[in-house]
């Protein structure tokens, strides 16, 4: 179960302090199911609230799916039984479809009247940074 993050790493213990072996499929999925299913959400809220003619509501929506997975990350912090820690990560799933598709919106908008030569370029970089935090998160 790749994740991209460190918790694969801190599962088994996971596993044997709440005794939820029969769980440990959930503790990743759920993180990913949560993804899949409020993307179409943001995708479809950042266009009409935080578009340029539409207003300023970018930041109150990237914060709030900030907030959200930051209160995810408490949530799986402070876990106390394995329902907790699946709703932190499911917590985390969601504020991560909100701040990924909030990024995206961005690169979007100013990339709108740049040249295809640049947006690539920035597109290139906006990758290039997912790839790095992936691999150095971890560690």
């Amino acid at each position: 179960m790749k994740d991209g993050s460190a918790f694969p790493l801190i599962m088994p213990d996971i596993t044997d302090t709440f005794d939820s072996l029969h769980l440990i499929g959930w503790y990743g999925s759920i993180y990913f199911l949560a993804i899949s299913a409020t993307f179409p959400l943001f995708v479809k809220l950042y266009p009409t609230t935080c578009g340029m003619q539409k207003g300023r509501g970018l930041p109150v929506v990237l914060l709030t799916s900030s907030l959200t997975f930051g209160s995810g990350l408490m949530c799986c912090c402070f876990a106390s039984n394995n329902v907790s820690m699946l709703v932190g990560r499911a917590l985390c799933g969601i504020g991560a479809a909100g701040i990924t598709s909030g990024i995206t919106f961005i690169m979007e908008e100013a990339l709108v009247t740049r040249t295809a030569k640049r947006q690539m370029t920035m597109i290139d970089i906006l990758l290039l940074t997912l790839a790095l935090s992936r691999f150095v998160g971890p560690l």
